[in-house]
């Protein structure tokens, strides 16, 4: 991994080429930035020359500099943002590199991949989202994206840690006040039911209340029971001993048998 910071990232759709001045399969003449085609010279559309960072292709990473410009019409439309040379496309690759024909074998001639900007050339170009050959005014935004954490240095990567743990907690709290809301309208929603039942239930019924008389008409005011009811035919000490008020003993009146006198002789 490059030690230094990127500063910008993004996917694009590459290419690859190179122009050594022979004429060869479709060679343009010598770089534009003034150095030699070599190994790690790459071409942009738009970006400064002497451009400096790395791509990455299917987790392996290859440094580069912009000294170049390119592609040209395959940039149109946003399309192919990025010419990698020829050893360094082939390596990517897992082809080989033809010095004579200028082609890597394998056959195919376009990749997907990660570009890192480190540092921004001083030379001609325009810094940020690139942008098709000649077309200064159509930015390619979809090529510009958030660099990934790995890649900053750890005090930014714990920043930024440190705020999706943050943006965790505050979606915690969301919903732990979104759930005590519910439970207080429920709670609320319960409590007319609860008085409403209350005032069904008065506590005691007519059926408790009458069994309450009855029970003291048994027993008393004082919780005795009641004395025993004295007879009026029967009067002897044993009952007139668990009579509380003894009356007068009245006697039946027997009825009166005429008598019948003999008749004289």
């Amino acid at each position: 991994m490059s030690n230094d910071t990127p500063i910008q990232y993004g996917e694009v759709t590459a290419t690859y080429f190179w122009d050594d001045g022979s004429g060869i399969n479709g060679d343009t003449g010598m770089p534009a930035g003034g150095e030699p085609m070599q190994k790690g010279l790459f071409s942009s559309p738009s970006w400064p020359l002497g451009t400096e960072g790395f791509i990455v292709h299917e987790g392996e990473e290859y440094e580069f500099f912009i000294g170049d410009r390119g592609p040209g019409v395959p940039s149109e439309n946003c399309d192919v943002l990025l010419d990698i040379d020829g050893k360094t496309f082939a390596d990517m690759m897992g082809e080989s590199f033809d010095e004579n024909s200028l082609v890597v074998s394998g056959g195919n001639g376009h990749a997907e991949v990660e570009y890192f900007i480190t540092k921004w050339g001083d030379g001609n170009g325009t810094e940020g989202a690139p942008h098709p050959f000649n077309q200064s005014g159509n930015k390619c935004e979809n090529a510009v994206s958030d660099i990934p954490a790995k890649y900053l240095p750890e005090e930014k990567a714990e920043k930024e840690e440190k705020k999706d743990e943050e943006k965790k907690e505050e979606k915690k709290e969301e919903s732990k006040d979104a759930s005590d809301e519910t439970s207080e309208e429920e709670q609320q929603d319960e409590a007319p039911a609860a008085a409403e039942q209350e005032d069904q239930d008065p506590g005691v019924t007519a059926e408790t209340a009458a069994n309450d008389l009855s029970g003291f008409g048994l027993t008393g005011a004082e919780g005795t029971p009641p004395p025993p009811v004295c007879s009026p035919w029967r009067s002897s000490p044993r009952s007139s001993s668990r009579c509380s008020s003894p009356g007068p003993v009245v006697r039946p009146v027997p009825t009166p048998v005429p008598r019948t006198r003999a008749a004289r002789a």
